[in-house]
């Protein structure tokens, strides 16, 4: 309980610090597409943006490229990005360091307590909502500063859109993949690549690539955590849309995912969203329905964000 609540204390702190320092960005663009006459004119309501936009041009293709790269460039640099990834790491080490000591323990094991089974694994319950905080909250950020409606006028609606799902899909891809691997390869080298005689951990998922094939299994492992990445940032994207406090939004999918691990699975045991993370915990993990039910869930999540991006334009007007 101390954890969660220092976790918390922590994202919301990471947060506001970071307020200046990522609209500070912003200020260059506007300088670039408002000249000062008119920036006195446009006071920052959404009124003002919107008739501004409306008569100036829009952004050409290599002008849109560039905003795509200075937003993916803003969401893998940023504070929220390092907070995400150093909370991940700190969890990783701290859930594999009570076997890695033990020379019965082979990598996978390491792996394995370090991700879902240890009794520190905290991961499984914060991932949903480390992956959502280098960038799902940016829509909501930019609509309450007002920068929403600059970008809106000069890249279109669906332009924004599609910039704005992309670079958040790869933030949270990334967040939760870049740890993994490099906590990977680090117990490869300390632990090698033999399995050991005992299996200390069940292995459900894919059981005979895990004999033929123990480190590309392990490769299998750390890249699911990426694909969780980029559907539960999608989510939290998409959540945030519809619910107007930020910090509810980001959390919102985890409540999902607990739901689903406590309610859904009564009902049917694919729809256990647990299931998408912790490969090995239940006998009901066939790939392909893994497979759907992350498109299924992923696909809600761009759902949510376009038709809430879509009210939001129509009841602003």
């Amino acid at each position: 309980m101390v954890s969660v609540f220092t976790f918390a204390a922590g994202m919301t702190l990471v947060s506001n610090a970071a307020t200046w320092n990522y609209y500070s960005g912003y200020v260059q663009k506007t300088q670039d597409l408002v000249t000062s006459q008119q920036k006195k004119e446009t006071t920052g309501s959404a009124t003002n943006w919107a008739e501004y936009v409306e008569d100036n041009r829009k952004l050409t293709l290599g002008e849109t490229m560039d905003y795509f790269f200075s937003e993916l460039k803003r969401g893998l640099c940023g504070r929220r990005m390092l907070f995400s990834m150093a909370v991940c790491i700190v969890c990783l080490i701290t859930a594999g360091n009570e076997d890695i000591a033990f020379p019965t323990v082979d990598f996978l094991d390491v792996m394995m307590s370090a991700l879902t089974d240890s009794t520190y694994a905290l991961l499984v319950f914060l991932f949903p909502v480390l992956v959502c905080i280098p960038f799902s909250l940016t829509w909501r950020e930019e609509v309450e500063s007002g920068y929403y409606y600059l970008a809106i006028g000069k890249l279109g609606e669906k332009k924004y859109r599609v910039v704005k799902a992309a670079v958040n899909v790869i933030c949270g891809i990334f967040s939760f993949l870049l740890p993994c691997i490099v906590y990977y390869l680090a117990i490869l080298a300390v632990k090698g690549t033999d399995l050991s005689d005992s299996v200390n951990h069940a292995y459900n998922f894919w059981e005979d690539l895990r004999e033929a094939r123990p480190v590309l299994y392990g490769w299998v492992l750390v890249l699911n955590t990426g694909v969780c990445g980029a559907v539960f940032s999608s989510l939290g994207l998409g959540i945030s849309t519809w619910v107007p406090n930020k910090y509810v939004a980001c959390l919102l999918p985890l409540c999902f995912y607990i739901f689903s691990g406590a309610v859904l699975i009564d009902v049917n045991p694919y729809w256990n969203a647990v299931t998408l993370y912790s490969l090995n915990e239940y006998n009901a993990t066939e790939p392909f329905y893994i497979l759907i039910y992350d498109v299924l869930l992923f696909t809600a999540g761009l759902v949510l964000f376009v038709s809430g991006d879509r009210r939001y334009r129509r009841d602003a007007g």
